[in-house]
């Protein structure tokens, strides 16, 4: 059984949509989206609220868990964390194969 779920992440430059068992990812899709997934990352280490809330669920959802599970068990997750260091390299290799993507969402201006 497969999942497929998406999160938006609000960041000050613009909102960042991942992407959880995307239908395919180039090559320049995956540079793309490492980016955007180590910027997400660090804001996550440095405890940005909106950042931890969609790691912790991409990652629970990644283990087949429920969204919330893990959010109990880590909330003290610091900069210097082994456990949120682990957390993120485990979103970043699933990045790099292709099992989940983050995108900038693109701003149009109406006038």
């Amino acid at each position: 059984m497969s999942f497929h779920d998406t999160w938006r992440v609000r960041r000050p430059f613009g909102d960042i949509e991942i992407e959880l068992h995307p239908a395919s990812v180039d090559a320049a899709a995956c540079e793309a989206s490492l980016r955007e997934l180590r910027q997400l990352v660090n804001d996550f280490k440095y405890r940005r609220p909106e950042a931890r809330r969609v790691v912790l669920e991409v990652y629970d959802r990644m283990r087949g868990l429920p969204a919330t599970v893990s959010r109990g068990e880590t909330y003290g997750l610091d900069t210097g964390s082994l456990r949120a260091d682990a957390i993120g390299e485990e979103l970043l290799s699933a990045a790099r194969s292709g099992v989940i993507v983050a995108r900038r969402r693109e701003v149009r201006s109406v006038v």
